[in-house]
């Protein structure tokens, strides 16, 4: 089971996306959906788990608060041209184009794409090559981040477990214009999750914000307390087991049976639960559980 599950806000068109997306790439189903009641962002308050390719993600209708951007992008690997080329003709209709796909120094076969409902994709051509991971969450180090990206890969690979860095290629002379900008492309790994990091090339601001986080699925509590300890950098964005880390990245620090507490036993315990963790910081795990089982009294 994954333990670092992408997250996407939507102000309340989720399941109109994750549709979407599931329809694109092969072995993808909805996981569990959650109803949400007696929440701060409204009553279409829907969280939805699902696979895409085979890995799990997971997206949220919690109204206007935050919006995607490109800092946060979902790198694809299209065994054939025709794959990018047919992923590309969907996910750009009605989205707005950011590096038209063609052939680049870096790549036969490239574009860059925001989709309709705001989520950002890269797709790339990979010669036929078999990827472990079809879709790599890929960071995007821009404005006041920009030069991090070095920084936060090592950074993230010593905190976590299985943490590797694969490759690391950095701009050569001429190739951005922005000064502060070292890293092109970078590879790591962390606890089984493939990622991408680079500084954009050029002044531009995409600033990471809730709109993509990162779930960390915790075991115990000690793990709670432990990511948590590491990653919370900005305390006025602790809420409900979310973090905004050092370079701006936000992430949400949650138990491993948060969605089944939110999406099996009845509404009673469901709200139960709702109204225990719309009240913490940091998630207590017993206090979710305790609340679950006495509402089942």
């Amino acid at each position: 089971m994954e333990k670092i599950v992408p997250h996407f806000w939507f102000e309340t068109d989720a399941k109109e996306a994750v549709d979407f997306y599931m329809s694109l790439f092969e072995d993808s189903e909805i996981r569990t959906v959650q109803e949400l009641e007696g929440t701060p962002l409204g009553e279409n308050t829907v969280a939805y788990e699902f696979n895409l390719a085979g890995q799990h993600f997971a997206a949220l209708n919690g109204g206007p608060n935050f919006k995607m951007n490109s800092s946060i992008s979902m790198t694809v690997h299209g065994k054939t041209k025709e794959e990018v080329q047919m992923l590309w003709d969907e996910l750009a209709e009605g989205g707005h184009i950011l590096m038209p796909l063609k052939a680049y120094d870096f790549s036969e076969f490239y574009g860059w794409v925001e989709d309709r409902y705001g989520l950002s994709w890269q797709l790339i051509y990979t010669e036929g090559k078999n990827d472990k991971q079809k879709i790599i969450p890929s960071l995007t180090f821009s404005g006041t981040a920009t030069g991090k990206a070095r920084d936060a890969i090592t950074y993230y690979t010593n905190i976590f477990q299985n943490g590797e860095i694969f490759e690391v290629h950095e701009y050569e002379s001429g190739q951005a214009s922005s000064e502060e900008a070292q890293i092109a492309h970078a590879t790591f790994e962390i606890m089984g999750l493939e990622m991408i990091a680079a500084d954009h090339p050029e002044t531009v601001d995409y600033q990471f914000n809730e709109g993509v986080s990162l779930m960390i699925l915790c075991v115990t509590q000690a793990e709670i307390d432990y990511y948590w300890d590491k990653l919370s950098a900005a305390i006025e964005a602790e809420q409900c087991g979310w973090v905004q880390d050092k370079f701006g990245v936000s992430w949400q620090i949650v138990p491993m049976n948060l969605s089944e507490l939110l999406s099996t036993g009845t509404r009673k315990q469901i709200n139960a639960v709702t109204e225990e963790f719309l009240q913490m910081e940091k998630i207590n795990v017993e206090r979710l559980e305790r609340a679950w089982e006495k509402a089942a009294e």
